[in-house]
């Protein structure tokens, strides 16, 4: 009786086994197909960003009155609205001016 309950639990374990196998090389199956697919559809992309120090010249003149220079912070390239932009924190972030990282134009 010992002996039938030994060979079930190995057969069970090996089955678990089996399983596990295949369904690991299916999956590296399913990516490699999606990279090289990814790959092979890539497609140039020619778009010429402004410099941050660019972005930041046409930040300042909306910082507002009374707000002296300098009082933009640290620049952070990001999406804003669905758009490239340059994040420009103000007065310690107290709120924020977004610069079309392709137009130049502020973003509101």
């Amino acid at each position: 009786m010992a002996t039938y309950k030994n060979l079930v639990v190995i057969v069970s374990i090996i089955t678990i086994l089996v399983s596990v196998c295949g369904c690991t090389s299916s999956n590296n199956n399913i990516t490699n197909n999606t990279i090289n697919s990814t790959t092979n559809s890539s497609t140039n992309n020619t778009t010429t960003y402004i410099s941050a120090e660019k972005a930041k010249e046409l930040a300042e003149p909306y910082t507002g009155k009374g707000v002296g220079k300098g009082t933009l912070g640290k620049p952070v390239f990001t999406t804003f609205n669905g758009v490239k932009v340059w994040k420009f924190p103000v007065n310690n972030g107290y709120y924020t001016i977004y610069i079309n990282a392709v137009t130049g134009a502020r973003i509101q």
